[in-house]
């Protein structure tokens, strides 16, 4: 049986974008995971994807019930493996990584806030902060600019795995030991959208929020609730004051990344009456963004803060989201799109709507279009 995550922890994934888990297998498991994997690289170097089937026990390690358990935690019942995996080798006395966030494979998706991707990394052997290992930036897993709060390094015995959210800031650190660290990454997706918690809920609990001292300018507790939200299954009521909206649509566009994300979640509770006040910023953002966007590296031009705002509205919005496909610009018909596929089964009315942009002259109509069905 699946080990799930309790409330607690499930709050804490949401917050600080990563749980820690143990497949607590005999040490002798792991180690000859580790001296399969050292094997490989000596004689073939790195296989990137084919690394499962060079060493086909790590996948006893990711069906293990604790790392089941989380993974179902956080994609939900019937989550599956994506074909990308990768064996990350920290050789001795080499430098940190950059920081950063990863990217679809020949792709360049949006960053979504809702957990329908993850990452599990997982050490064959023990591993200390000499041996350069993975770091993660907590609660930074929501920005597309890196916060300055500070990392967090993940270590631990062998069989340690970390699940992290998909645009988690990360990178692999200095290692300064003379011992070669390998860290096994595995990508896996959620296969249905949440109707109700998949991991150990209790209807009675009340998760502790992270003190606000440990806060700082990193408070986003209003997403986290809509996030939580949405992973319960449930559908945010609009219950905001209608009489702030313009100011929050004026934030939307504020140089502070935290600002800009806290007013998105603020009109996404706002509701109904924030709909066409946000389709009119969407179509501003898609467009005044775009040559930005556009020039990023793995950036969708679809990566829009109105967008967010739109998507915690939810049902309410996707009447004028649909009309929103037959703009002329095709950023907005692009922003349109992902912000309905965002949304997920409430938007299902819009799906004759995304049908035809499948024929859009645009590349990103279509892309996001295809995904969000």
């Amino acid at each position: 049986m699946p080990q799930l995550l309790d409330d607690q922890a499930m709050w804490d994934f949401i917050a600080d974008g990563y749980t820690v888990v143990h497949a607590d297998f005999p040490s002798e498991f792991h180690a000859q995971i580790h001296r399969d994997t050292e094997a490989v690289f000596a004689e073939r170097g790195n296989v990137g994807n084919g690394i499962l089937a060079a060493v086909p026990e790590l996948a006893e390690v990711f069906e293990h019930s604790a790392v089941s358990g989380a993974l179902t935690s956080v994609l939900g019942p019937g989550y599956r493996a994506y074909p990308h995996r990768h064996c990350h080798l920290n050789a001795p006395q080499s430098a940190a990584q950059a920081m950063h966030l990863d990217s679809y494979e020949a792709d360049e998706n949006n960053r979504h806030h809702r957990a329908r991707w993850a990452m599990a990394f997982y050490y064959p052997h023990d591993i200390d902060d000499s041996m350069g290992p993975t770091s993660v930036v907590p609660r930074a897993q929501y920005h597309s600019t890196r916060p300055s709060n500070d990392e967090a390094c993940f270590t631990g015995a062998a069989g340690s795995v970390c699940i992290v959210h998909y645009d988690s800031w990360h990178r692999a650190t200095a290692n300064l030991s003379d011992v070669p660290r390998y860290m096994h990454k595995w990508l896996f997706i959620r296969t249905a959208e949440p109707a109700e918690p998949s991991w150990d809920h209790s209807e009675s609990s009340d998760p502790d929020c992270p003190a606000t001292a440990d806060l700082d300018s990193h408070d986003h507790r209003g997403m986290w609730a809509s996030l939580w939200n949405w992973h319960c299954g449930g559908v945010d009521e609009g219950h905001g004051d209608g009489a702030e909206v313009a100011d929050l649509c004026v934030a939307l566009s504020d140089d502070a990344e935290t600002v800009r994300l806290n007013a998105a979640y603020a009109l996404g509770r706002v509701g109904e009456r924030a709909v066409a006040p946000l389709v009119d910023a969407l179509r501003d953002e898609a467009d005044r963004r775009l040559d930005g966007n556009l020039a990023a590296s793995m950036t969708n031009p679809s990566h829009l803060y109105a967008g967010y705002a739109l998507s915690a509205v939810g049902a309410p919005a996707v009447p004028a989201l649909t009309d929103a496909l037959e703009s002329d610009s095709w950023a907005v018909r692009a922003a349109a799109a992902n912000t309905l596929g965002d949304i997920g089964r409430s938007a299902a009315d819009a799906v004759p709507a995304l049908a035809q942009r499948l024929d859009d002259e645009e590349p990103w109509v279509r892309r996001n279009a295809a995904e969000a069905l």
